[in-house]
């Protein structure tokens, strides 16, 4: 599945902003990886409550910031993400339920924390180095949602391509939440066996290919689409292609680097196989 996602990377980076008509099949490929790779590593019952509290934090900080601007800004959705429920669009609620296991798996490998148990310094390190590495396709993908893709609008517009500073506070604050009540629920539960595949190398890398997907996209959207100048609701002019180059550059550091880190800590790893 991770091919499929990577394969996926690509088309959409040929394809620009038509790429939206591939979110429902990046979506299923992700959700088949999730459930495969979370039972092993979870079981079904707390990847369930992993998947859970992503769905309901993300709901509770996004409706709140809809209606008070609290913590992300003042904004709403258009209609690019389809069906919304109190304004959160459907397809945005589920996909943090999805990736939050990503980040979580990824965060791991960072820390080799190789087993399913979580104790000591992990309960809280974990959870940042999860929420930051979520945040971290935030500051990617938001500058071509809100301008390229329009698929949100800032009531008072900042700095970062549109994108007001509290947008990203407000990243780390709901992923943080998401994370850390998932750590503190599952480092109280009873100790479980670790699965001997859990133990191989070759099962830590698919979580690391997902996470540095969309640094793909990225790249071939910045080579391969053409300019235009976009105009955005608050009357800010943008180039795409300044948009896509700085996206990339960004992406360099907060994803493909973090991501080389994940895949040689597993590599160099003495305790798995």
């Amino acid at each position: 599945m991770s091919i499929v996602f990577i394969i996926g990377n690509i088309i959409a980076g040929f394809m620009g902003i038509k790429a939206a008509i591939l979110v429902p099949f990046l979506g299923i490929s992700l959700g088949i990886f999730v459930f495969a790779h979370g039972i092993i590593h979870f079981g079904i019952k707390k990847l369930l409550i992993l998947m859970g509290l992503g769905i309901i934090v993300s709901f509770f900080y996004e409706v709140l910031s809809i209606a008070t601007g609290f913590p992300y800004g003042l904004f709403h959705y258009t209609e690019v993400f389809g069906p919304k429920l109190m304004g959160f669009p459907i397809l945005v609620m589920l996909a943090y339920g999805l990736v939050a296991y990503v980040f979580w798996a990824v965060a791991e490998s960072l820390v080799s924390n190789y087993s399913n148990k979580l104790k000591g310094a992990n309960i809280v390190l974990i959870p940042l180095i999860a929420s930051a590495l979520l945040t971290s396709w935030d500051y990617v993908l938001d500058p071509i949602f809100a301008t390229i893709n329009k698929a949100y609008i800032w009531n008072a517009p900042g700095s970062y391509f549109g994108i007001p500073f509290t947008n990203f506070i407000g990243w780390y604050l709901a992923t943080y939440t998401i994370f850390q009540i998932f750590a503190l629920i599952i480092c109280r539960q009873k100790k479980q066996k670790v699965p001997a595949i859990m133990r191989k190398k070759s099962y830590w890398y698919p979580p690391i290919v997902f996470y540095a997907g969309v640094f793909i996209q990225l790249f071939l959207a910045m080579v391969l689409q053409p300019n235009k100048e976009i105009t955005i609701f608050s009357g800010q002019v943008f180039q795409t292609s300044y948009i896509y180059q700085s996206m990339t550059l960004v992406g360099i550091a907060v994803i493909l680097v973090p991501a080389i880190i994940a895949f040689a800590n597993v590599h160099a790893s003495k305790t798995l196989k």
